[in-house]
């Protein structure tokens, strides 16, 4: 327990890549150990590198000098922007889009309201809402529990609940409630618990129950006809290690296991002989346990055999720089693993485990580098938070386990991982309950 403590971020990103390389594993086989193992190999040397003694004691002192800082700043400072930022999207939204949608009566006409959410959004519209619900109301949630303020920690709870309800994403409600989640199982607040788990769950089956509207699927809607007359995803037969003219292996089609209805999702046949709880269950191990492995199959199968390492232009503010363009191959790559659904001219995304970004930049040096970099985080947020253990484990679980699905720097930046540790630092650190 004492070693889980010292270096608790590092431990539980072990189970994060041990998961990806068991979805590998399973999904081409060995082909990809070797980069694998160079990736871990990087990882866990540089860790160990920055916690030899005198490393560690230089950045310490760093770190150090900052921990001595009181800013001393008032939580209204956080609060009020963030309230006012709320209000001025509900009234770019018009209202709250789930409340509209209870009035709906098909699915296609729920999941083109959920498209419109997002679709259009102003750039900083769109930051703004992704920094307030990933980061700014789980901080402000944590902040008044800690710290028993309970008419606002109520307060924040009610309407980042509605906030996360409205937007008809159900990942919203799981990142509003996991620190707090987190902190209250570590302080043994078991009835804390059992209410933020109701939450989840309530909020979850109320979308669902929004998503699949009484009227059913509408036979006549643009989106149904054409999930009826395109062909369904071809997924490539051949065993593990055929190669093609190229003397690349084949690109397979990502697939994902689900129960739900829900339209965003891709859906292909599990075991028929079972029970729904089963299929459940099932669905639940598929997308948890293989899929962030199979993303990764599936993105060295491309890269660079359908598209080249990009030297750089894979980083927004590099490619910038260089006067080059940019590239966004979680976007690009769709076509390329979901060739089936991009070709009834559906779009998304495949993202993929952190490490991988680096890798299609820059191949195995990428790897190397990317193993590099998380080390150096790792030890800087142990160091950042001695001292506070409760309060590491429930900030950064979270980001952690979605290192699985995305790049470091849209963990820290877009999903807000950067900033509720800022916020930490500005109005945690150092105060006293």
């Amino acid at each position: 327990m004492e070693l889980f403590k010292k270096h608790t971020l590092f431990s539980i990103y072990l189970v994060v890549f041990f998961v990806i390389c068991y979805g590998v594993i399973v999904t081409s086989g060995f082909d990809y150990f070797g980069y694998l193992s160079l990736y871990f190999f990087a990882l866990v040397t540089s860790y160990v590198f920055f916690n030899q003694k005198k490393v560690k004691h230089f950045l310490g002192e760093f770190v150090g000098k900052l921990n001595k800082l009181d800013f001393n700043l008032n939580i209204l400072f956080l609060v009020i922007p963030s309230a006012f930022f709320i209000a001025a999207h509900f009234i770019y939204l018009g209202g709250s889009p789930s409340i509209e949608a209870l009035s709906l009566n098909y699915i296609e006409e729920v999941a083109l309201l959920r498209y419109k959410i997002t679709e259009g959004t102003p750039s900083w519209l769109a930051y703004g809402c992704a920094i307030t619900l990933k980061a700014t109301l789980p901080f402000l949630l944590l902040y008044f529990l800690y710290f028993k303020r309970h008419t606002f920690y109520w307060i924040v709870l009610i309407v980042g609940s509605f906030y996360s309800f409205s937007l008809m994403q159900k990942s919203y409600i799981v990142g509003l409630s996991i620190p707090v989640f987190i902190y209250c199982l570590s302080e043994k607040k078991y009835l804390y618990v059992l209410k933020y788990v109701g939450l989840i769950l309530v909020v979850i089956f109320g979308l669902s129950y929004i998503a699949n509207p009484s009227g059913g699927s509408n036979p006549k809607s643009i989106i149904a006809q054409k999930v009826n007359t395109s062909p369904a995803v071809q997924v490539n037969n051949q065993p593990n290690g055929i190669t093609g003219a190229t003397g690349c292996l084949e690109v397979e089609p990502i697939t994902v296991v689900t129960v739900s209805s829900d339209t965003s999702a891709v859906i292909i046949n599990p075991p028929s002989e079972h029970n729904k709880l089963f299929l459940v269950a099932y669905g639940l191990y598929h997308r948890l346990a293989i899929i962030p492995g199979q993303v990764v199959t599936g993105w060295f199968q491309a890269v660079p055999c359908s598209k080249p390492f990009l030297n750089g232009a894979g980083y927004r503010l590099w490619a910038k720089l260089r006067g080059v363009d940019y590239h966004d191959y979680s976007t690009e790559l769709y076509p390329v693993l979901q060739p089936g659904f991009s070709a009834q001219g559906l779009t998304g995304t495949v993202n993929v485990a952190s490490f991988m970004y680096e890798y299609s930049n820059f191949g195995w040096i990428g790897l190397v580098l990317s193993g590099f970099i998380l080390a150096f985080l790792f030890l800087i947020f142990e160091i950042l938070f001695a001292g506070n253990f409760n309060l590491k484990l429930s900030i950064n679980t979270y980001p952690i386990l979605l290192l699985s699905s995305g790049a470091i720097t849209t963990l820290m930046f877009s999903n807000g991982w950067g900033f509720i540790i800022l916020f930490y630092f500005l109005f945690f650190k150092n105060k006293e309950r």
